[in-house]
């Protein structure tokens, strides 16, 4: 007798199994029954603060908080952000105290110590940031959204550091379960609603509607990405059919991004990794680092952590697909050090 298999194929089924049931239904059983603090919720904090720590420590002050005629101090305090903003507090060129401050949040975040805490302290941290730089970075903005979120899905978490599991979640209140499992949910919306604003956004832009935006990119010497990458993406827009499906590609990437919050679980790992490539392409093509920490946590809590929450079957698949990746980059850094061994 065949054994059975318990990897891909038994989630699969698993999940074709409970396919009619209710979302309702399924929902509730998961609010009673599963704790939905995962490792990967702790993953996605940590890739996303350090997005914003990069973006402090490597980029000078004179260029984050420049100054000009409209912001002579090099930060904005206007409105609120003149009464509770931390870069208010202290102008970051008078004084370091607000920039001790910043890293130590999100060292805090990044390390993962006391979520309910540190998820405040770094939406305020965040909320300071982007009302306080003279020009609004898109990843600053996103940082700024998923914070928020995170507030209301670590509220009354009193877990040490958000790497643990919950001993006791069947002791926990229902009403903070409920709210725990809805701030997972806004996590996915969020995350359709980002990458259809992006789309939709870029099609009102005449060099992405017409498929020429991604050439007029590469060939600014302003934003022109480093060499191998220039010399890859001029060679690959070298001719209009090129330029034309990278330019579309993109979108098509994205606009598949937006509609994976209808996707079976299955498919949501397969378009996850996806975005991850875009965006690491992205990064290494123009410099996009904080940006890419951004979206890898847009992609995490929309696609990663929701499907392990709700489909724990999922979870063996999920590690089958990571295993497997990680064994291509084992054997191929394996293969790298022993023709550099025998060249020695």
């Amino acid at each position: 007798m065949m054994p059975e298999r318990t990897d891909i194929a038994g989630s699969e089924s698993s999940i074709q199994s409970t396919h009619g049931t209710p979302l309702l239904d399924r929902f509730s059983n998961a609010i009673i029954s599963r704790d939905p603090h995962l490792f990967t919720a702790g993953m996605a904090r940590t890739v996303l603060g350090s997005g914003t720590l990069l973006t402090l420590l490597f980029t000078p002050k004179d260029q984050l908080f420049f100054r000009s005629a409209n912001y002579p101090g090099g930060v904005a305090c206007f409105g609120m952000n003149r009464t509770v903003g931390i870069y208010c507090f202290q102008n970051p060129h008078e004084g370091g105290m607000a920039y001790a401050i910043s890293l130590i949040i999100l060292l805090s975040v990044i390390v993962g110590v006391l979520p309910w805490l540190t998820s405040i302290l770094h939406f305020w941290l965040m909320w300071s940031f982007v009302h306080s730089v003279p020009i609004i970075d898109g990843g600053d903005q996103v940082a700024l959204a998923m914070t928020a979120i995170f507030v209301m899905y670590h509220f009354g978490d009193l877990r040490l550091h958000h790497w643990s599991g919950r001993r006791k979640y069947f002791g926990q209140p229902i009403v903070l379960r409920a709210i725990w499992w809805s701030a997972l949910i806004l996590f996915s919306i969020q995350g359709s609603v980002i990458y259809a604003h992006a789309v939709l956004g870029k099609l009102n832009v005449p060099e992405w509607a017409n498929g020429t935006s991604v050439w007029y990119w590469i060939t600014d010497p302003t934003f022109s990405p480093p060499e191998p990458f220039l010399s890859i993406l001029k060679f690959v827009s070298g001719s209009w059919l090129g330029t034309v499906l990278l330019n579309y590609g993109v979108l098509g990437i994205e606009a598949m991004l937006a509609l994976a919050l209808l996707a079976r679980p299955r498919t949501k790992i397969r378009i996850a990794m996806i975005g991850v490539m875009l965006h690491t392409a992205f990064a290494l093509a123009f410099g996009l680092w904080s940006f890419l920490c951004s979206m890898i946590c847009v992609i995490i809590m929309y696609l990663v952590t929701p499907v392990l929450a709700f489909y724990p079957e999922m979870e063996g698949v999920y590690r089958n697909v990571l295993d497997r990746l990680f064994f291509f980059g084992r054997q191929w850094f394996r293969n790298g050090s022993s023709e550099h061994q025998s060249e020695a």
